[in-house]
């Protein structure tokens, strides 16, 4: 397996987050669903009140320019529910196929967890179907 690195989004990412969803889109035959553009993502994540954030997996690649290949992305949001407090809901998870049975998806997911342990979030939550039960500390996702 290759060496990778699990880091948070910046604005420059926003053509490989399309490129990701897109596929993503393309995976499940709704690739005319798909009408968010680069400009859409930069202006709705990147501003000083984000409506999403984003994590991206990446590899080295030395036929890119930034000598990394992004090849995965965890879109999430931050959502608040009367009962049980602050949750982060986890709305798209996506790991290219050469890349998906490898432990890039666990590591990924450990790593949004991991980075919100101290926001005091009670759990993270995903649409049924997503990558399993992931347990991080306080913290656990269950399906939606």
């Amino acid at each position: 397996m290759s060496t990778f690195r699990v880091r948070p989004a910046q604005a420059r990412d926003c053509p490989d987050i399309l490129r990701l969803i897109k596929e993503l889109a393309a995976h499940g035959n709704n690739t005319d669903a798909v009408k968010i553009t680069i400009i859409d993502l930069l202006k709705d994540g990147f501003g000083d009140h984000p409506l999403y954030y984003c994590l991206i997996a990446e590899v080295p690649d030395d036929a890119q320019l930034t000598g990394t290949l992004t090849v995965g992305f965890a879109m999430y949001y931050f959502t608040y529910d009367p009962w049980i407090g602050k949750l982060l809901y986890l709305e798209d998870f996506y790991v290219v196929e050469p890349f998906r049975d490898s432990n890039y998806q666990w590591l990924q997911l450990h790593e949004l967890s991991c980075s919100h342990m101290e926001s005091d979030i009670y759990g993270i939550l995903h649409q049924a179907g997503g990558p399993g039960l992931i347990h991080s500390g306080r913290l656990a996702s269950v399906p939606v």
